[in-house]
């Protein structure tokens, strides 16, 4: 497989990313909150904020698929182990370890209004692990990165 193929591949991830993205945040959440608050009315008060809080969510995930798509880029023009895509991955792992925060502070935040639905929990939770598996993960391959682009200098430095 060709570098231009694997490039055009890995980009065609971020749209799809993206309109997943954009459907959680414009309709999903916004209509289970809307069911939510139509069968249990203690949730009603809760709607407005946490379709906010699914967009500040939301946000460091979008801004990690502009920095994947530039890393992306780099691969299709044979610029994959470089310091520069070292410090994007490590941005990444930044942006998705900002999520989970986020995440802990939006469940520890029904904790006190006595409003902590087991939905809530199983969603903070399966949520809150991705991001912090995702984080640790690009963490590493920032470190993987960074060694590689090491000894690419090494080895043209050789040549």
């Amino acid at each position: 497989m060709s570098r231009k193929t694997i490039e055009r591949l890995l980009k065609s991830l971020i749209p799809m990313g993206g309109a997943m993205l954009l459907y959680a945040c414009i309709w999903l959440i916004p209509d289970a909150m809307r069911f939510m608050a139509l069968y249990w009315p203690e949730f009603r008060p809760l709607v407005t904020p946490t379709i906010l809080f699914g967009w500040a969510v939301a946000l460091p995930i979008g801004a990690a698929m502009c920095i994947a798509y530039r890393i992306f880029h780099s691969i299709g023009h044979d610029q994959s182990f470089t310091f520069a895509n070292a410090k994007r991955m490590r941005w990444i792992s930044m942006l998705a370890f900002a999520d989970f925060i986020l995440l802990l502070i939006g469940f520890a935040a029904t904790l006190p209004i006595n409003i902590a639905h087991p939905i809530f929990l199983l969603c903070f939770t399966v949520a809150g692990f991705l991001c912090l598996a995702a984080a640790v993960c690009c963490l590493v391959l920032s470190k993987l990165l960074r060694q590689a682009a090491e000894l690419k200098e090494e080895s043209d430095l050789t040549i």
